[in-house]
């Protein structure tokens, strides 16, 4: 049974792997700083927003820097998307990811794909997250 779920959600969870590692790539190669923090204050807005039960600003903050940075970069898309940032890629097309943090308990084999997926867009998955700790 598990084999028939996983041949139904693979393509969309590499998808969504995929559409984090642009987003981290896309926040890795900004050069403007105040757009940069714009995406982290949006994200951190999301993030106190969501769910059944209001965060602080503070616990938005904690809950982020104790993500994966997978988890990050889902985050990061969610809010470049809020914002109308377009990452100038082209051929490819984003959309929200519903859940980012379920990013991390996605497959390697999901990773992999998306990974290959990158590649054809000329994206060294390596390179996506050289600047997505430093926010």
């Amino acid at each position: 049974m598990m084999g028939i779920i996983n041949f139904f959600t693979s393509g969309k969870q590499a998808e969504e792997i995929k559409r984090a590692f642009i987003g981290a790539y896309v926040l890795s190669n900004l050069k403007d700083d105040d757009l940069k923090q714009a995406i982290v204050f949006r994200m951190y807005r999301m993030l106190c927003e969501s769910g059944p039960f209001r965060i602080t600003f503070d616990e938005a903050q904690k809950k982020f820097n104790n993500s994966p940075a997978l988890v990050q970069a889902g985050l990061i898309v969610n809010s470049m998307i809020a914002l109308g940032i377009h990452h100038r890629i082209s051929g490819f097309s984003w959309d929200y990811i519903p859940n980012p943090f379920a990013l991390a308990l996605y497959s390697q084999k999901d990773a992999m794909a998306a990974f290959r997926e990158l590649r054809k867009y000329g994206i060294d998955p390596n390179a996506c997250f050289s600047g997505l700790r430093e926010i």
